[in-house]
């Protein structure tokens, strides 16, 4: 959990344009294999290789989103952070197409958006799309 935490401010500090803790490259590379080793070693070295270009990948992409972004990213941490960031990551771009899409709903389904995002708002936009759309369904 250490090598993700340390994963995640690095991100977080390139996002804001700032360092977060001072990592070289080679530093960040490090962790990650040794991270990847840890939770997919037992697999063998092409799923580490496979992980180890995810994880960099996600770094890279967790640094890049928009500053109205942030929250999404930091409810993803707290609910991915423990699966690496590549799962961080999805869980971010899962979440802002959900957003996007909840905000194309008819008005007539407010009421039900609202009340879903009230029940799922921890579980992230995914799960309220998720209600949203089941509850559409049940209605017809």
């Amino acid at each position: 959990m250490r090598t993700v935490t340390m994963m995640l401010s690095l991100a977080a500090g390139l996002a804001a344009g700032t360092p977060g803790p001072v990592l070289a490259e080679t530093d960040t590379k490090a962790e990650t294999i040794f991270w990847c080793i840890h939770q997919v070693g037992e697999y063998g070295s092409e799923a580490v290789d496979v992980c180890v270009k995810e994880e960099l990948a996600a770094i890279d992409a967790l640094a890049k989103y928009p500053p109205e972004a942030q929250e999404t990213v930091r409810l993803c941490e707290k609910r991915a952070g423990g699966r690496g960031l590549g799962a961080v990551r999805y869980c971010v771009d899962r979440d802002l197409e959900a957003d996007a899409a909840l905000s194309t709903y008819p008005d007539a389904h407010r009421p039900i958006v609202d009340r879903c995002r009230e029940t799922f708002a921890q579980a992230g936009a995914h799960r309220v799309r998720q209600c949203v759309d089941e509850e559409i369904a049940h209605a017809r």
